[in-house]
């Protein structure tokens, strides 16, 4: 486990810094984008193989780990179709946000005028961008996640699995501690006044936050490779 572990953390933030220096480079010619996207893949192809033999390893850890990477290679291609199918409903679910607020507003509209009782537009509109919340980011990722974990163990045969009676718990407070935490964390600024001080504190902040995020992803991954039951 503490292997599984520092693969997770150095190999991420390999990939990330990778990532991050790819934004930089230039595309402005038809060559330039070739190489730019020739480069991207061969950052997306190790980090999705990362994530597919962490999974596979979580799914059955009597292979070993090595062996849970060996078998994630196998299965790269159906997993990385699942993470992509996972990244455009996301992005789909996010372009909701506008014309679900105008759909807030006309409902608000509608029921003032036929119950002939003032309505909040703005009411309306947080409500359905609250359900839309709870269905970007609840209800897509536990149902998604098990799937890729399927697929991350048996490819195809994988994708009917579903999530265990708890796992809905479990994300719900890794989604705390994984993400809001470290959000939490990252935006809090303690009141010190030197540059040094400064600094130590967003090391201290960021090394936490990042601790914390990459045993949460840990332990989804676990509990997703949970069998449905």
């Amino acid at each position: 486990m503490k292997r599984l572990w520092l693969i997770q953390a150095v190999g991420n933030a390999a990939l990330f810094w990778c990532a991050f220096t790819w934004l930089g480079i230039r595309d402005s010619k038809t060559l330039q984008l070739v190489e730019t996207a020739l480069l991207g893949l061969v950052i997306l192809v190790p980090w999705l193989w990362l994530q597919d033999g962490t999974m596979a390893f979580c799914s059955d850890r009597s292979q070993g780990l090595w062996g849970g990477f060996r078998r994630g290679a196998k299965t790269l291609a159906i997993f990385s179709a699942v993470v992509i199918l996972f990244g455009l409903l996301f992005w789909a679910l996010g372009k909701l946000e506008a014309p679900l607020m105008t759909a807030g507003e006309r409902t608000a509209s509608w029921l003032t005028f036929h119950l002939r009782k003032p309505f909040k537009p703005a009411s309306w509109s947080r409500g359905y961008l609250a359900l839309l919340w709870a269905v970007k980011w609840i209800v897509l990722p536990v149902v998604m996640l098990p799937v890729a974990a399927g697929a991350a163990s048996e490819g195809v045969r994988g994708l009917k699995r579903g999530p265990s009676k708890v796992f809905c718990v479990q994300y719900l407070v890794a989604l705390a501690v994984g993400y809001y935490l470290p959000g939490w964390l990252m935006h809090w600024v303690p009141n010190v006044e030197s540059t040094g001080a400064q600094v130590m504190s967003f090391a201290v902040r960021f090394s936490i936050a990042y601790v914390l995020m990459v045993s949460t992803w840990l332990s989804l991954a676990f509990f997703s490779a949970a069998r449905k039951g």
